[in-house]
């Protein structure tokens, strides 16, 4: 019967938290542009429903970039976070997003994609959780 118990979840993740401090350093620095790259020292945990929980130090290596135009603004970000007990246990978490304005100045819509890649998964489950999404933003400025 264990088998068919949260079969048709892609990680049977309950909680998880990267929860990291480091340097950053912004090679470019425009007024439309930026490009950030940060390393640091982190602390991975995930818990699950089934199976082992994940509980280590890792490194922290993130790549950040944003692009604002006239009308539009593009954003990237991609993050590293290797086990240091085990180089071979790895997350990689990547979001890339279009944010447009509506109507109002304040207003704006996200659209974007974000992947979710851990090397080494729970038996049975998939080693990519893929995310499509579209937010509303309310800027108070």
């Amino acid at each position: 019967m264990r088998e068919e118990i949260g079969t048709d979840k892609i990680k049977d993740l309950d909680f998880y938290s990267n929860t990291a401090a480091g340097l950053g350093y912004a090679v470019i620095r425009e007024p439309n542009q930026e490009l950030t790259f940060r390393a640091g020292l982190a602390y991975r945990y995930e818990s699950y429903e089934y199976g082992d929980d994940i509980s280590t130090p890792a490194l922290d290596l993130g790549l950040i970039h944003a692009y604002t135009a006239k009308t539009w603004k593009i954003g990237n970000k991609i993050t590293f976070l290797p086990s240091l007990e085990d180089f071979a246990n790895y997350r990689i978490q990547h979001d890339s997003h279009l944010e447009l304005p509506l109507a109002s100045t304040q207003w704006k819509i996200r659209i974007g994609v974000a992947n979710d890649y851990v090397s080494e998964p729970q038996a049975g489950k998939k080693k990519l959780d893929t995310t499509y999404y579209t937010k509303f933003l309310l800027s108070w400025k």
